[in-house]
């Protein structure tokens, strides 16, 4: 299992979540607003399982504006999404741009800065029931990466609320 897909397994609830808001609302925009480094890993479950992908990364940082994630990025290097992926990246946006997308957009929000963002995002204009906040867990878990991915290689095999108990311990 690759390293992003290791990190990844934390991610289940969300990805349910994520899945039950758009069946919910009909969203014609999905936006991440946060560690934007795991979404390309996120569309392609998200893609295979036939859902809607995160259209946008929204980052605040000028110099990322225009360009492709197309890769998940942690602690320990690089990991492509693969050679067969469906999905070929994520453009990140500033705010404003994203603002100004056509239709329905929902927003989520994946950082330690999760209420400065909220009230970023609601400045702009989204509406507050389109904001969709995160436990920081995900960031957190990204940050820790080397740690969990060590401790798990010397497990035995796990079952995935075995794997998410000893990375909530390592949280």
């Amino acid at each position: 299992m690759s390293t992003a897909l290791k990190t990844y397994n934390y991610f289940v609830k969300e990805q349910k979540e994520i899945k039950n808001i758009v069946k919910e609302h009909q969203y014609d925009h999905l936006l991440w607003f946060g560690s934007a480094y795991y979404v390309p890993v996120l569309n392609e479950i998200l893609l295979k399982e036939g859902e809607q992908p995160i259209d946008y990364a929204i980052d605040n940082n000028s110099k990322k504006w225009g360009s492709i994630v197309e890769r998940f990025e942690g602690k320990n290097g690089l990991c492509e999404v693969g050679e067969n992926a469906i999905t070929k990246g994520v453009k990140i946006v500033s705010p404003s741009e994203a603002k100004m997308l056509e239709g329905k957009k929902a927003v989520f929000i994946t950082s330690k800065y999760g209420k400065e963002m909220k009230c970023q995002a609601m400045e702009l204009g989204f509406e507050q029931n389109d904001i969709y906040c995160f436990p920081s867990t995900i960031e957190e878990c990204i940050m820790k990466e080397k740690e969990i991915v060590s401790k798990m290689e010397n497990s035995y095999r796990l079952n995935l609320r075995e794997i998410q108990l000893r990375e909530l311990e390592i949280l």
